[in-house]
């Protein structure tokens, strides 16, 4: 019964008719522009980059792609406006060297530095009667013990997430 509402159309019209978003989350390097424009908006702006390009790849990646709303300055101008920068390793974050805070979230490979992370989510149950039963609880803890305050988690939310479709 979870999913997600697609939408296409002007980002400004579709979130002036969204009211409840409470974070942005731009994926691929093609989002630069979304990145810098919501960085306007009251919502943090999230931007998770895949590619590995320096300026002059970049710069050729969109000449080839015929992308004429991006340039090299509005990558650089999103390095610097995003509220938090995802990089996919710390190779890739020194390659951009981003103004914004960044994180890197390992992808495909665990981070070196990895500690036996456990995640605990509470998935809906169906109980005898074929209903479902609502799961309200979900958190993370490391071997130490320590995690988050069940209490204090988002009970409901809205996932606003930008990004490119295309064939892969």
């Amino acid at each position: 019964d979870s999913g997600a509402a697609v939408r296409l159309g002007n980002i400004e019209t579709l979130l002036s008719e969204i009211r409840d978003v409470f974070c942005i989350i731009c994926n691929t390097i093609m989002t630069a522009d979304i990145v810098v424009q919501m960085s306007d908006r009251p919502q943090p702006v999230i931007w998770i980059l895949h590619e590995w390009w320096d300026e002059p790849m970049i710069v050729e990646n969109l000449r080839v792609r015929n992308i004429k709303h991006l340039t090299l300055q509005t990558v650089q101008q999103a390095m610097c406006d995003a509220s938090t920068i995802v990089f996919v390793c710390e190779a890739q974050r020194q390659l951009y060297q981003p103004q914004a805070p960044s994180e890197v979230i390992y992808v495909g490979v665990p981070d070196p530095t990895f500690r036996n992370l456990q995640i605990e989510i509470n998935l809906p149950q169906v109980n005898s009667n074929g209903s479902d039963l609502p799961s309200q609880t979900a958190s993370t803890s490391e071997t130490n013990g320590e995690g988050v305050d069940k209490s204090t988690c988002v009970k409901e939310f809205v996932f606003l997430c930008l990004g490119i479709v295309c064939p892969r």
